[in-house]
């Protein structure tokens, strides 16, 4: 990681630099954030910095007149963005003068502020943590890797005699409901924990590893000598139970197969493509070794077609009562007959295939995409537990009732009822599943319906709407933002913020002043 001082008398400025972009995954970390020239002066003198962000609202101690001073007193200065309150020409010619990388300035941008730290990575290229890691280890994983990108990453990777790719992957059923930016906020957690659990190796952890689209996940480059103390089963479940303790969305993980060498990593990586298909019909299972997926089962093809098709039947006819006595009978042959792996897979398949056929019969304009939502092979469980008997039977049931629903037509009254709720109770905890309840509309039926009736999801209207309304209260009142956050119905004023960034590009605190000030 390249390591950033930011410098800037006003604290509204330091708090948008520190969210405006995600500096880790940029490759960069901000060791100290400062206000004044001395001190700046007297901490690059003992401290090793490969950034300097220098801002200023005061002319004397504006980032040009600091860039000038650390010239003067310093014999290395580091690189330098200067951030300016007025385009001005002058002041850019001598910064540059001085060796600035670049000149911005305010209000500032996100954009900019990319373009400007990728122009000071490209100056460390050489060095193997100056560009984000993802960046060190793609040609790796890929296989495209030459002499000395392998030795690039290599000085990364710890010495062991074996070595696999590990994805740590969000897999939860209701994770195509949710808006991007709060799958965006757990992904990180993940990826901040497993840096944490890592330690002196957490530059082994890699944010956006998978090249699948819509896909939230963290690759780990797992070396044996990280598990010296255990198994390297017991150190990838303690891993993974670090990394997903406290999540709102179910986690699982990925285990590739071993191989020998960085050279070979590739074949670890494509491994998990195959782990992919097998993770999707588990869903209490959740970690996943390539070697025990892999190995065949030496099983005769059984497929329980008998009482399959009576499970079918009575999802079909939303029989509740008969969908539990068919759900005992589908188990208790399970497990008569000892059916496990690809033998289980086979028959969750073909009740799948039939379930999406069904939907396709009550509903001709579904697509089979909006079917898989709901229909998600993450439902369905390899084991034959009570426990998971007793999910298989509840999805069995909720499908009866979305069955049910297609041959009822919604009146658009309701879709502009449900439309309604969130301007008028925005600040509520509003779902599907409770205004579902409240409408007596299926959930996942009423999430189609909206969609095709709006063009997006409820999710994303309720936020785009909440931060419609908080710019309202930002310009109106002066209230705090974490006030802000909980009047339009966010209890967590970080996650705010960074839903507001990305809505608006800066924070709720620079946007009123940018307003406040337009004015």
């Amino acid at each position: 990681m390249l390591k950033v001082l930011l410098v800037d008398d006003d604290p509204l400025i330091q708090k948008e630099l520190s969210l405006l972009v995600n500096w880790k995954q940029e490759g960069f970390e901000i060791v100290r954030t400062l206000s004044g020239s001395r001190e700046t002066c007297t901490f690059l003198k003992s401290h090793q910095v490969d950034l300097l962000i220098a801002g200023s609202s005061k002319p004397r101690t504006s980032g040009l007149a600091l860039l000038q001073q650390i010239s003067a007193e310093t014999a290395c200065p580091p690189q330098t963005i200067i951030l300016s309150e007025h385009e001005d020409f002058q002041a850019a010619r001598q910064a540059f003068r001085l060796n600035c990388i670049d000149f911005l300035t305010k209000p500032l941008q996100q954009q900019d502020l990319l373009d400007a730290l990728h122009k000071v990575r490209s100056l460390y290229s050489g060095r193997p943590d100056a560009a984000p890691l993802s960046d060190v280890f793609v040609p790796v994983l890929h296989g495209k890797a030459d002499a000395a990108e392998l030795a690039c990453a290599a000085k990364l990777v710890p010495e062991s005699s074996s070595l696999r790719f590990v994805e740590l992957v969000l897999a939860d059923p209701q994770l195509g409901s949710l808006p991007a930016g709060e799958k965006r906020a757990v992904q990180k957690k993940v990826y901040a924990r497993c840096r944490e659990f890592l330690g002196d190796a957490g530059a082994l952890a890699i944010l956006d590893a998978s090249t699948r689209n819509h896909v939230y996940d963290v690759g780990i480059i797992y070396c044996s000598g990280l598990a010296r103390t255990c198994s390297e089963n017991a150190y990838l479940q303690q891993l993974f139970e670090y990394a997903g303790e406290g999540l709102p969305l179910r986690l699982k993980m990925l285990v590739g197969r071993e191989c020998s060498s960085l050279a070979s990593l590739s074949e670890s990586y494509a491994s998990i493509e195959e782990l992919y298909g097998r993770q999707a019909l588990y869903f209490g299972k959740d970690i996943f070794f390539y070697e025990e997926e892999m190995r065949s089962d030496g099983d005769h093809t059984v497929l329980c077609k008998e009482q399959l098709d009576e499970l079918i039947y009575a999802i079909n006819i939303d029989n509740h009562s008969r969908i539990h006595k068919s759900v005992d009978a589908l188990f208790a042959k399970f497990r008569r007959m000892n059916i496990s792996g690809t033998l289980l897979r086979l028959n969750i398949h073909y009740l799948m295939f039939n379930l999406i056929h069904l939907a396709s019969e009550q509903n001709s304009e579904l697509t089979q995409e909006e079917i898989l939502q709901l229909v998600d092979e993450n439902t369905f469980d390899t084991s034959t537990g009570s426990g998971d008997q007793a999910h298989f039977a509840r999805f069995a049931c909720d499908y009866a009732d979305y069955l049910m629903q297609l041959h009822r037509q919604v009146p658009s009254s309701t879709l502009h009822k449900i439309a309604q709720e969130i301007k008028t109770n925005y600040s509520q905890n509003l779902t599907l599943k409770n205004l579902g309840k409240k409408y007596h509309i299926n959930s996942a039926y009423l999430g189609q319906l909206y969609r095709k009736q709006y063009g997006c999801s409820f999710k994303d209207s309720l936020c785009r709407f909440r931060i419609a309304k908080s710019e309202e209260f930002l310009l109106k009142t002066d209230k705090c933002i974490y006030e802000i956050a909980s009047l339009v119905g966010y209890r967590d004023p970080d996650y705010f913020v960074s839903l507001f960034i990305s809505a608006k590009g800066c924070t709720p605190a620079r946007f009123r002043k940018q307003q406040l000030r337009a004015r």
